[in-house]
């Protein structure tokens, strides 16, 4: 299990960290199984990579992708499995929602500042505030010990239930036009196992119920709210935190970047994009070293 309890606020002091993930995946004749334990490593930054996430970006604009769908994408290019059951990108989409999250927190304290500012406004006094969010101190929840399976007691009797992951997030987003109720019955019944299809239709709001709370208690679940008070008035205010933001970067920064190194070493496109990020942000410190500048690249 890749979420133990603590690993968020262990730092990543370069691209070579492996650690453990685990994830559902095919294998058994109810179609999961949990036993499939994996070794991933961070793929080290270039401006190949740059160019290759930003081109994801454009193609799941244009194919109509979801977020979820992207995620798992963006994940599948940036991460390293040491497994050859890892093939494609569903393979990541099977990791648990935590795990995802964990795995996207990691990424961001290893490619940018730990600590984020956010903008909020109080609903009772209209005051506009910064709030401070140390991303590498967020607090999680263990997964329980049955993880990542549960047994829920519902009107069809004893249910193996089992966490949600990446395609259930894909599947929520493609049918985010079903009413609230529908959807939530519907989602109940991707997550039981072991039973018959044509019993799932009996399914009651009281076992949906019931089988939100089990899922809940078994799921590990990073912190994705943090709790403040207005400065102003007072006003408790709970500030919700986006995993995600960031992540889609523009392309002009690396395109200036190329065309600087191609004017000053005459080098190809292919060889500067080949480059590791930092030794292509050191060579730029070098140009601006020369013209006198301070160095603004780390």
């Amino acid at each position: 299990m890749l979420l133990p309890g603590g690993l968020l606020t262990q730092a990543f002091e370069d691209d070579l960290n492996v650690h453990q993930v685990k994830s559902l995946s095919a294998g058994d004749q109810h179609g999961w199984s949990a036993n499939l334990r994996q070794q991933f490593r961070f793929v080290r930054m270039s401006g190949a990579l740059e160019m290759s996430l930003f081109e994801l970006l454009q193609q799941s604009h244009d194919k109509g992708l979801s977020h979820p769908a992207w995620i798992g994408e963006f994940l599948f290019r940036t991460i390293s499995f040491d497994h050859e059951m890892v093939t494609s990108s569903r393979d990541v989409h099977r990791l648990c929602i935590a795990d995802r999250q964990y795995l996207v927190l990691q990424w961001r304290l290893q490619h940018g500042e730990s600590v984020q500012w956010l903008t909020e406004s109080c609903k009772a006094c209209d005051a506009r505030f910064d709030v401070s969010v140390d991303w590498s101190q967020l607090p999680i929840k263990s997964a329980g010990p049955s993880f990542p399976f549960a047994t829920v007691k519902t009107s069809l009797g004893d249910c193996l239930v089992r966490v949600p992951n990446g395609e259930d997030q894909v599947w929520l987003a493609e049918h985010a036009s079903m009413s609230f109720t529908d959807i939530r019955k519907a989602f109940a019944m991707r997550l039981i196992l072991k039973v018959d299809q044509c019993r799932l239709k009996a399914l009651t709001i009281d076992d949906v119920d019931r089988i939100e709370s089990a899922v809940e208690a078994v799921a590990p679940e990073c912190a994705d709210h943090i709790n403040t008070n207005c400065p102003d008035c007072g006003e408790p205010k709970s500030v919700a935190l986006d995993f995600y933001s960031g992540l889609a970067q523009s392309i002009n920064t690396l395109l200036d970047d190329v065309h600087r190194l191609a004017l000053n070493y005459h080098w190809g496109e292919d060889v500067i994009l080949q480059l590791p990020t930092r030794r292509r942000k050191a060579y730029l410190s070098r140009l601006d070293r020369d013209r006198g500048m301070r160095e603004m690249y780390a």
